[in-house]
C-alpha cells in the first residue's frame, strides 16, 4: 500500500521551483516535466516550475525560488550560493520514483508534507 501525504506549504502563494541545467544539454526541460509529474502524483497542485541555468539559478524570477532541482555535479556549491532555497538532487531524470522520493524526503524534513 502506497503512503499518502498531506501537503502544507507555509506561504499563501504557490510553491516556486526551478530546474537547473548544469551540463548544457537542456536537461532542465526534461527535469521540469519530471518534477511536475512528481508533484501531480503527490497531490501538489499549487506550484510554478521554471527551467533555469547554473549561472542564473533564479531564472526569470524576481526572488529566490523555494526549491531548486539539479544534478549532483555542483550541488554543494549551489547550496552555498543559494542557501535560502531547498536544493534537491535529481540523480536520474528518467527515474520518476526516485524524484518523487527525494521530494517526499526533502518536503517532510521542511514540514511541507506529512504522512496521513
Amino acid at each position: 500500500m502506497e503512503k499518502k501525504y498531506q501537503y502544507s506549504f507555509p506561504y499563501a502563494r504557490p510553491l516556486t521551483a526551478n530546474t537547473l541545467c548544469i551540463v548544457g544539454v537542456c536537461t532542465c526541460l526534461l527535469m521540469k516535466m519530471a518534477v511536475e509529474n512528481a508533484f501531480h502524483a503527490l497531490g501538489i497542485t499549487d506550484y510554478s516550475v521554471e527551467p533555469a541555468t547554473e549561472d542564473n539559478p533564479m531564472g526569470s524570477r524576481d526572488s529566490t525560488p523555494d526549491v531548486i532541482f539539479c544534478e549532483a555535479l555542483r550541488i554543494d556549491e549551489l547550496r552555498q550560493r543559494v542557501p535560502e532555497a531547498l536544493v534537491i538532487e535529481v540523480k536520474d531524470i528518467a527515474n520518476q520514483e526516485q524524484i518523487r522520493q527525494e521530494i517526499v524526503r526533502s518536503f517532510l524534513s521542511k514540514g511541507w508534507l506529512r504522512e496521513e
